[in-house]
């Protein structure tokens, strides 16, 4: 695991339990997996539909596997679960696959239906062992929600995720921020990478304080459509789109954020 990929883990791992609790957070995941949901159309894949007068047997037998990579607690799964048949989730943090697969548990899924990993695929040496798997291969579709600012090298990651797609037709699926400034006070990037700055609260209010704390683990302050688009291409992606999401996005004490979704189909 490299030394940034280990800095996520020991953060999410003391998360995990109280990821996404407070309003604000509830909130912003909330208005996020709603414009998932309404675009499966855009996605671009060929979903398990959740409509009562859809053909039963077709439904019971047709396979949409998705992979959810830097999955957390499970929340693009969850929103995406009533279209696919099988869903893998991946992540650097122990606690945060636990949380994963209490959730499946929890909504009555097996582990053929709904199960997480703890490993890296984005070391520049090469992936976890445990991540080598075949079953670990061969996705409609794989989605990174609100984890590409925490990928120190986003072409590796893209061009990583590719390779677990089905080829010709198996799509990258990537929500995160546009470009935007560093929270006020907090350390930045360039200070981070240089070993300068902390991450310590002083005297900030709990939530802003996580704020702060959270600093050391974004490697990039969103990103340029354009860019998204030039690492999706360079990841052999084809059909690439970039959907600006608006402005009405809450952040916590970060304010209002701009988030776009990128598709792009494995050639």
């Amino acid at each position: 695991m490299s030394d940034f990929s280990e800095s996520n883990r020991r953060y999410f791992d003391d998360k995990a339990a109280s990821y996404a609790t407070k309003p604000w957070q509830q909130k912003f995941f909330t208005q996020l997996t709603d414009e998932l949901k309404n675009r499966r159309a855009w996605i671009g894949i060929d979903w398990i539909e959740d409509d009562p007068a859809a053909d039963a047997a077709e439904a019971e037998t047709k396979s949409v596997r998705l992979l959810d990579y830097a999955c957390g607690p499970g929340t693009m799964s969850k929103a995406l679960a009533p279209y696919v048949s099988e869903l893998r989730g991946i992540d650097v943090s122990e606690n945060m696959v636990r949380e994963y697969n209490t959730a499946a548990t929890n909504q009555g899924l097996t582990p053929a239906e709904m199960f997480a990993t703890c490993g890296d695929l984005l070391h520049p040496a090469g992936v976890t062992p445990a991540l080598l798997g075949p079953d670990l291969y061969g996705f409609d579709l794989a989605v990174v929600g609100m984890g590409f600012h925490h990928f120190k090298d986003p072409q590796l990651a893209a061009g990583r995720l590719v390779e677990r797609l089905k080829p010709g037709t198996g799509v990258l699926l990537v929500i995160d921020f546009l470009k935007h400034g560093p929270l006020v006070g907090a350390p930045s990037v360039e200070e981070h990478e240089s070993g300068h700055g902390h991450s310590e609260e002083h005297g900030h209010s709990e939530e802003h304080g996580d704020m702060h704390s959270a600093a050391h683990t974004v490697a990039h302050l969103g990103f340029e459509k354009e860019k998204v688009e030039s690492v999706f291409k360079e990841a052999g992606c084809v059909d690439v789109d970039v959907v600006v999401l608006g402005k009405g996005f809450i952040f916590g004490t970060a304010g209002k954020r701009t988030v776009f979704m990128a598709r792009g189909r494995r050639q």
